[in-house]
C-alpha cells in the first residue's frame, strides 16, 4: 500500500506485506529481520537508490532509504520443508528484495495510472511522465 502525491512526485510507502515459504524457520528473529531488511532494500532499489558516474562515491551521495522512509511490514510465513538445505531450510534475504522493486513500480501505476520504467522512481521522474500523461 502505498501513496503517491501527484504534486511533487513522492512516493509514501504506507504498509507492504510480504509471503515466504522458505522452509522451517530456524531462528524466528533473524527470518524476520530477514524479511524486513529485504523489504527495505527493494524499497530503496525502487525509489532511491542510483549509482551516477563520476558523483556517486560515498553513502551521501548514494541515496539509501534512511529511517524515516521504513513503513508498517505484514509477514505471512509458510513452512514447507525442502529436501536439501539445514533441517530442510533455505535461504531467505533475496526472496524479499527481488520482488519488491516490481511490486512498488505496480502499485505506483494503479495509485496514478502510469509506469515508471526507469528505475529508480524519483519524485522528479513521477512528475515527467504525470505532466507527459496530462498534456495528450
Amino acid at each position: 500500500e502505498l501513496e503517491v502525491n501527484t504534486e511533487t512526485g513522492a512516493v509514501k510507502i504506507l504498509k507492504m506485506t510480504t509471503a515466504v515459504d522458505a522452509g522451517p524457520v530456524i531462528n524466528p528473529h533473524n527470518f524476520e529481520g530477514q524479511l524486513e531488511g529485504g523489504a527495505d532494500q527493494g524499497a530503496g532499489f525502487a525509489l532511491r537508490e542510483e549509482y551516477v558516474a563520476g558523483y556517486t562515491r560515498d553513502w551521501v551521495t548514494f541515496k539509501f532509504p534512511k529511517i524515516e522512509d521504513s513503513f508498517e511490514m505484514e509477514s505471512i510465513i509458510r513452512e514447507t520443508p525442502r529436501k536439501r538445505g539445514a533441517k530442510g531450510a533455505t535461504g531467505i534475504g533475496e526472496l524479499t528484495m527481488m520482488p519488491t522493486a516490481p511490486a512498488i513500480i505496480s502499485a505506483i501505476k494503479d495509485a496514478v495510472g502510469v509506469w515508471i520504467c526507469d528505475l529508480p522512481a524519483t519524485p522528479d521522474k513521477i512528475k515527467a511522465v504525470l505532466a507527459g500523461t496530462r498534456s495528450e
